[in-house]
């Protein structure tokens, strides 16, 4: 060994025993965690079945300090004259040299792994000497800077060497894009520190500055320079900066400069990425931050990604999807804002001007419609323009603020007594969420309007208010440890993860994506990466917006293994789960994928808010990997889901049933406050986001709706004018103002009978096919060049994904139905009932449905009425009755019982399509006075469980609630007489057994045998009329001393005859 090399190694076994020794020092704060996931164990080791860059040692003059210095430069593999590529400069420790990185670290190796993964483009890295006493001639450790010359060195001479030698000298013998957008710096230990120093005072050099566990000379925080101010220019920096890096590990003795730089930088609000590992001030850690930092920087976008146009670019033509935004319009404005912020007011002792509103802002969710008002208002002022919508989200925002400030600490809500259940959370307790009704779903609503706010009107208001809310949240969890963080996510949360990940997207502070990953729950996310569907039996709108930030979160922090559990979810949830209008569920959960039938009988169909969510999944699906699988389910679910959902005269619907001949209920604005109101003003907003898309010369038409797109960048007007699908075809005229190559990709949709024709100034051509299901039309368009797009539609039945005998008719994208009548709907406009959401209006027997005479889905013959989109089909219905039912697109259809879904059977054949023979539910159902299903969320919190020590589970894909000491359910009735309860129920083990008590009495004795059945049993009682008092009975469920209940699946409050 030369006495170089043992030089450097005596320094740095001193450097890393001083740090070592310090680190038994630290005490960690909250964020002080592992922020990213480990790499690749071999991320590091050089592979011989990869291609490998070259490494070389150059010498250059220095004129500035008027000697030849020597540095180490690394070209990728395949480099060329012919290309130029962008350059990294990574500095070394004190003691060191310019080989540091790459036989101390393995920088090379680490880059080289990168860019066969396809992780990072191909990079110039230039490694200098960053000791100023260094030259070609002289290296002699007597030379070198150190403590005796206060690290003079390593000083202000480095730092103009570098700036005018080093890098015009590489940027003139090297094939480099000599701009500051393609310029990178960080460094180790001391060289982190100069870094910093040196790439935060010239931002007209670097746009991406990294200091990887930064040394004593860090300007302000290290000890050395601490009257020299750490940023110069903090506006310049958040204006030019792409990336700003902190990282160090938590057991470095050195670790108090990183953790004051990004404290520092919290304060001022600059983003960062604030990285830490559990390494100490070595190797492992510096070649670690290399691998995370340098899959950050010069990222281009993804080849094949898309994006959407500006808030504000397209605006919609009149169509039925104008006349519902304008219907949500008057929807929007009739609510009262004083009314929606009372909650929050109430949170922070502030005097309320007006009460809340009832119904579910008054009953636990509390300023849930406040957040999502917040959005709905953005999204209109982006989508119409109208000064209305922005002024009152201003007042909002002014009113909200003044609760934020009282509140003193970051937190905005309006959950009744929140504060007691933020306390216990903040004490380390996730199960204190788990005891109300979803306060971080509520939180979220809050969350998502401010981001909302500031990404579609680009109120700085609302992006302040939501980064003071992100850190207290942040704050208020720093004290779960991972089981409590994950008991804690086990509740309904809407999405917390998505917008941490957004925050850190539009901030370009990535260490938010280290709450992201907080908020990843791990039951759901772990089968969904091997591939596995186990969503039977949970709640479905729990699970979809999680997973919405699983893609999010995969999205902004390049996780291929969070994309790809989202795009199979997406996969098996449309694929399996969905119905022919796009949505999924039953009474809130999935059942199993291979049995429809709770949905078919069930008055809880598919719930409007899951296909809200599931259309935010499809957009970020669609943008990240275009493809008309996506487009084709987000056109079908806006017409016949999200248009369908809406009243023609406002109000919106919860559940949309498909039993045959039953109906929906509908919103009204001053009485229903449920979360589908809460979406449902948002999503009439919605309609122009992905109409279009792009990427840097191709415009993606992706749906038929008549609008208008301003493409600035292209000086470029698109009008769509179509009546689409009244009619099959559609015109674009563009207007430019000089000829451009553009590329139109048009989406081929998947409903297309034979083929789809195009035209360009009348005459037909012959575009190109992807296989994403885009045909591409490259020419150099010219003002007034007109391309019309014809669209062959045919009518067709489509099965349930379950493989039974029942199908829905569409036409082309839209679904069919026909309206059957109009007896007998009560609460078809909801007043302030807790469950006036639900059609709980009589049911129709299934057996007295029609049926259609098919061998199995297909295309069909319907006769055409001469009005447009009216059908009939007498010649498929099997009986006269109901032959001269019109079938129309769903979303016509109001205030009316339908047939959505029809039974079919081939001829003579019609048993295979009916109910089951002796068939209870409807006559059961027109005794019920009310009923819970016990062990499913939603049906729980409305009958007001009180856990006693009990817990769910799911058979098969039946819920259940077992307790092992006791629970019980709140039910109500509102008729007089006499009442029976019914249990529906399944003994689990064979020693089970439990008593159903109501008031002091036991009712019912429920034990089972060895040997005994294992079925679902049904047990009614007589309840004494004494014990119904107020319109209400409450029903405990206990179990025998030493042993469990059997598994409650069913509770019914039953007017006896």
């Amino acid at each position: 060994m030369n006495n170089r090399c043992l030089y450097i190694l005596i320094v740095l076994m001193m450097i890393r025993h001083i740090c070592m020794a310090q680190a038994d020092k630290v005490t960690l704060k909250a964020d002080t965690v592992p922020t990213f996931p480990d790499p690749p164990v071999e991320f590091n080791v050089q592979r011989n079945d990869i291609p490998h860059g070259k490494m070389t040692v150059v010498q250059y003059l220095s004129k500035t300090l008027g000697k030849r210095r020597e540095l180490s430069v690394y070209t990728p593999p395949g480099y060329t004259a012919d290309r130029r590529y962008p350059v990294l400069y990574l500095l070394h420790g004190v003691g060191a040299d310019y080989r540091q990185w790459t036989e101390w670290c393995q920088a090379d190796n680490v880059v080289d792994n990168l860019i066969a993964a396809g992780k990072m483009q191909p990079v110039i890295m230039v490694f200098p000497n960053c000791d100023t006493r260094l030259t070609v001639t002289d290296t002699a450790a007597s030379s070198r800077s150190g403590r005796a010359d206060g690290f003079e060195g390593y000083g202000k001479s480095f730092e103009e060497d570098l700036v005018k030698d080093i890098i015009p000298y590489i940027d003139s013998h090297y094939s480099t894009i000599s701009d500051r957008e393609h310029r990178a710096l960080a460094g180790l230990s001391m060289g982190g520190g100069q870094s910093l120093n040196i790439g935060l005072y010239h931002l007209e050099t670097f746009a991406y500055v990294g200091g990887f566990s930064s040394a004593p000379n860090t300007n302000k925080f290290g000890g050395m320079y601490t009257d020299v101010e750490f940023i110069p220019d903090r506006k310049a920096a958040r204006e030019k900066l792409k990336l700003l890096w902190i990282g160090c590990g938590n057991k470095d003795g050195l670790f108090r400069i990183s953790e004051k730089a990004h404290q520092y930088l919290n304060e001022i609000g600059m983003p960062h990425v604030w990285n830490v590992d559990t390494n100490g001030h070595d190797n492992t850690e510096w070649d670690r931050n290399l691998y995370l930092f340098a899959q950050r920087i010069f990222i281009q976008h993804r080849p094949g990604a898309l994006q959407a146009f500006a808030p504000g670019r397209v605006r919609l033509l009149p169509g039925p999807f104008l006349d519902a935004r304008s219907t949500d319009e008057k929807y929007i404005l009739s609510l009262d804002p004083d009314r929606l912020l009372a909650p929050f007011q109430k949170d922070a002792g502030i005097p309320v001007k007006k009460e809340n509103y009832g119904n579910w802002e008054s009953g636990g969710l509390d300023g849930h419609i406040g957040g999502h008002y917040l959005s709905a208002l953005s999204l209109m002022f982006a989508a119409t323009g109208k000064k209305v919508f922005l002024h009152r989200l201003h007042y909002m925002l002014d009113q909200l603020e003044q609760c934020q400030l009282k509140n003193g600490n970051g937190y905005l809500g309006g959950i009744p007594d929140g504060k007691k259940v933020w306390k216990e959370l903040a004490e380390g307790n996730g199960d204190a969420v788990t005891k109300r009704w979803v306060p971080w779903y509520n939180v979220h609503k809050t969350m998502n309007g401010l981001l909302d706010a500031w990404t579609l009107t680009a109120s700085t208001q609302a992006r302040d208010m939501l980064l003071r809310l992100c850190r207290w949240s942040r704050e208020v969890t720093a004290n779960l440890g991972d089981e409590q963080m994950q008991l804690m996510l086990q509740t309904e949360f809407g999405g917390m993860n998505e917008i941490y990940a957004a925050v850190a997207e539009q901030t370009g502070d990535t260490s938010w994506l280290y709450m992201a990953r907080r908020f990843t729950h791990r039951k759901l996310l772990e089968p969904l990466g091997r591939h596995i569907d186990a969503l039977t039996g949970l709640h479905a709108n729990t699970q979809i917006p999680k997973v919405v930030g699983f893609m999010r979160t995969g999205m902004v922090g390049h996780d291929t293994a969070l994309e790809d559990a989202s795009a199979f979810f997406w996969n098996t949830v449309v694929s399996h789960r969905s119905i022919s209008i796009g949505g999924n569920s039953v009474r809130e959960h999935f059942h199993a994928a291979d049995n429809f039938r709770s949905m078919l009988e069930s008055p809880e169909g598919p719930e409007t808010c899951n296909s809200y969510n599931m259309l935010k999944l499809t957009r970020l699906l669609f943008l990240h990997s275009p493809d008309r699988k996506f487009m084709d389910y987000y056109e079908r679910t806006i017409y016949n889901h999200i248009l369908s959902s809406q009243h023609p005269n406002g109000g919106f619907v919860y559940f949309t049933p498909i039993r045959p001949m039953h109906y929906r209920v509908y919103s009204t604005p001053q009485h229903a406050m449920w979360c589908c109101v809460g979406t449902g003003l948002e999503n009439h907003g919605k309609y122009t986001e992905l109409i279009y898309a792009h990427s840097n010369d191709s415009l993606y038409v992706n749906l038929f709706i008549p609008s208008v797109l301003q493409w600035e960048s292209k000086s470029m007007t698109l009008v769509q004018e179509t009546r689409f699908p009244e009619e099959d075809a559609s015109l674009l005229r563009i207007t430019l103002k000089r000829p451009q190559l553009i590329t139109m990709a048009v989406r081929v949709p998947g409903w297309i009978k034979d083929s789809m024709t195009v035209t360009v100034n009348g005459q037909h051509v012959i575009p190109a096919m992807s296989a994403s299901g885009y045909m591409f039309i490259r020419r150099t368009w010219k003002n007034g060049d007109e391309l019309k797009v014809h669209l062959p539609m045919e009518a067709r039945t489509e099965g349930l994904p379950d493989g039974s005998q029942w199908v829905s008719f569409l036409y082309g994208p839209v679904v069919l139905a026909a309206a059957t009548d109009t007896l007998n709907m009560p609460g078809l406009h909801a007043d302030t009932g807790r469950w006036g959401h639900i059609a709980r209006g009589p049911l129709r027997p299934l057996q007295a449905a029609p049926v259609l005479e098919l061998e199995g889905p297909g295309p069909v013959r319907l006769q055409r009425t001469g009005r447009a989109l009216e059908f009939t089909a007498n010649n498929l219905i099997s009986g006269p009755a109901f032959r001269q039912l019109k079938l129309v697109p769903f979303y016509r259809i109001h205030d009316s019982r339908y047939i959505l879904y029809w039974a079919y059977a081939g001829q003579g054949d019609r048993r295979k399509a009916q109910a089951s023979p002796g068939d209870e539910s409807p006559r059961l159902d027109s005794l019920t006075a009310d009923r819970v299903y016990a062990g499913e969320q939603q049906p729980e919190v409305d009958h007001q469980l009180e856990d006693s020590g009990s817990s769910a589970g799911v058979s098969g894909d039946q819920h259940f609630r077992v307790a092992q000491h006791s629970f019980a359910y709140t039910l109500q009735t509102a008729a007089t007489g006499k009442h029976q309860l019914y249990v529906r129920y399944r003994y689990l083990n064979v020693d089970d057994c439990g008593s159903v008590v109501v008031g002091n009495k036991c009712l019912l004795e429920l034990c089972g045998q060895a040997g005994g059945e294992k079925n679902d049993q049904i047990a009614v009682v007589d309840i004494p009329g004494q014990m119904i008092s107020g319109g209400t009975v409450k029903v405990t469920f206990m179990a025998a001393s030493g042993r469990t209940t059997p598994g409650i699946m069913e509770v019914r409050l039953l007017r006896a005859l």
